[in-house]
Formats: C-alpha cells, sequence, structure tokens
C-alpha cells in the first residue's frame, strides 16, 4: 500500500502515514501486550520479564517480544537494578490504560 494514499477518516482525508501517526495506539492490539499493560498499571512495585510471562500465562522467551515491542512504542520502559532487568508502566502507557 503506498504511503501516500489518502483514506478518509473522521471526517478528514489522512495519508497512509499520517493515519499510523494518528492511531499509534492501536497497534497495541494483541492480546498479551494489553494484559502485560494491564499488569503493570496495577501493579505496585516493577516487575521482571519472568514475573511478567507468569503472570500473563506463558514463557519468559515468548513474552520477549512483546516487550520490545511496547519498550519501541513508548508504552512501557525498561531499566536495569543489579543483573535484573525491571519494566514499568510510561506516562504515555497510562494514558493508553485509561482510554480503555
Amino acid at each position: 500500500m503506498s504511503e501516500n494514499f489518502k483514506v478518509y477518516v473522521n471526517g478528514a482525508l489522512l495519508t497512509v502515514n499520517e493515519l499510523k501517526k494518528q492511531y499509534q495506539e492501536l497497534s497495541v492490539s494483541v492480546p498479551q501486550k494489553t494484559k502485560i499493560i494491564n499488569i503493570l498499571n496495577k501493579t505496585t512495585k516493577p516487575l521482571t520479564r519472568k514475573e511478567l510471562a507468569n503472570l500473563v500465562g506463558t514463557s519468559s522467551v515468548s513474552i520477549a517480544q512483546a516487550l520490545d515491542r511496547l519498550i519501541s512504542d513508548g508504552l512501557i520502559i525498561d531499566f536495569k537494578l543489579g543483573r535484573r532487568l525491571f519494566y514499568l508502566l510510561t506516562e504515555k502507557g497510562l494514558i493508553f490504560c485509561n482510554k480503555k
């Protein structure tokens, strides 16, 4: 699909690039990613990948790609403390949670 192709959305003509920017949060529609965001929204402490995987009900290996995507989308951040990597919701992630 051409990135310059225009589509009609909510009373306006937008290019595909403009549409992607405007509706970027829709890329997080995968249930696993949504579960991760909801868990991080409700937690009282930063969580490791293993803790998140246990809470989501999957392996830490399979959750890694979802975490990387959420980080690149700016919805969560990771930080290292000692040898452990922890994950937290960002302000953008919190806004996403409150939109639902």
